[in-house]
């Protein structure tokens, strides 16, 4: 409910490290509804007086704007507070757009906000269709404004940006002796070290060679039989900075413990370990069926993916 509260401007949630890009796109509105167009960035001192409290400060604006831009990034989106400041501005009657930047895709925008029409801040369409709702929803007459250009200026911030990108790669390895191996590369796409948690594959069991027996090495690497969605699959947890302690039952010589911090210098890292031998004679459907894959790290670092194993680099050769 408004309660009578005279709404203007516009609310950017984004996170601390993103606050370059909040001013860019700050920027971009002011020049196009006018220098004195309401915009509330949170980490731009202007927009917090000093001796302001500072929690209320930030309801209050979410409260009084007409539309709310949310920031959603890799590093973003697992933020609660962007939800948290989407939904007060949901609550107020404000209309929240989410913005894509750095690369981020809009399919990969999870509820509530995935309910949302999203806008992508690399597309200069996009970026004049984001003015457009925004003059709706104002009913201020746009100066001229140059989308191209404002996408050309953005892409060059995120570059400066600190980041601890990571993502797994999928492949698939075919031995001479006619064996398929289902492989993962750890590449780190950031520009700074990531603090390793845990790596977790998830691969449809009935893809698995059945002559090969999934085993655990802990507290290093565990294997788990899972039923999710009437389908059984096989989850393996590769826990970084462990190793296969000598004198165990599970005792491993060979195993390679998952490094503890990864760098951006470093080469694409083979996880040997998370290998999954593929049996033979693949049916039309099974080759449909995806894997999944999870990586934690700390700071609250969470990355997801999933690919069609036909679709995985080297399955057709």
């Amino acid at each position: 409910m408004d309660h009578g509260v005279e709404k203007s401007g516009v609310f950017i949630s984004h996170i601390s490290e993103e606050k370059e890009v909040a001013s860019r796109l700050k920027s971009l509105l002011r020049n196009t509804f006018g220098k004195h167009f309401r915009v509330f960035v949170a980490s731009d001192y202007r927009s917090i007086g000093g001796g302001e409290l500072w929690f209320s400060r930030i309801i209050n604006a979410l409260q009084g704007v007409r539309v709310v831009l949310v920031l959603i990034s890799d590093a973003s989106v697992g933020e609660k507070w962007i939800n948290f400041e989407a939904g007060v501005g949901l609550g107020a009657n404000a209309k929240v757009i989410p913005l894509v930047i750095r690369g981020f895709s809009k399919g990969d925008v999870g509820q509530p906000l995935a309910e949302l029409q999203m806008r992508d801040l690399h597309d200069p369409m996009d970026v004049d269709g984001l003015l457009k709702d925004i003059e709706n929803q104002v009913a201020i007459e746009p100066h001229e404004h140059y989308a191209e250009l404002f996408v050309e200026e953005l892409i060059e911030i995120e570059r400066r940006l600190p980041s601890d990108r990571v993502y797994l790669e999928p492949l698939i390895e075919r031995q001479n002796q006619g064996s398929i191996y289902l492989l993962f590369n750890l590449v780190v796409a950031g520009s700074r070290e990531v603090e390793l948690i845990e790596i977790r594959v998830i691969t449809p069991d009935r893809l698995r060679d059945p002559n090969w027996p999934p085993l655990a090495v802990p507290p290093a690497l565990y294997s788990e039989n899972k039923l999710i969605k009437n389908k059984n699959f096989l989850v393996r947890s590769y826990i970084a900075g462990k190793e296969s302690t000598p004198g165990s039952p599970d005792y491993q010589p060979r195993f390679q413990p998952l490094r503890k911090v990864v760098s951006p210098s470093m080469s694409p890292l083979r996880l040997w370990e998370l290998r999954f031998p593929i049996k033979e004679n693949l049916s039309d459907e099974e080759k449909e069926e995806s894997i999944f894959y999870e990586v934690y790290g700390t700071g609250g670092l969470y990355v997801k993916g999933e690919a069609r194993l036909k679709d995985i680099g080297g399955f057709a050769n």
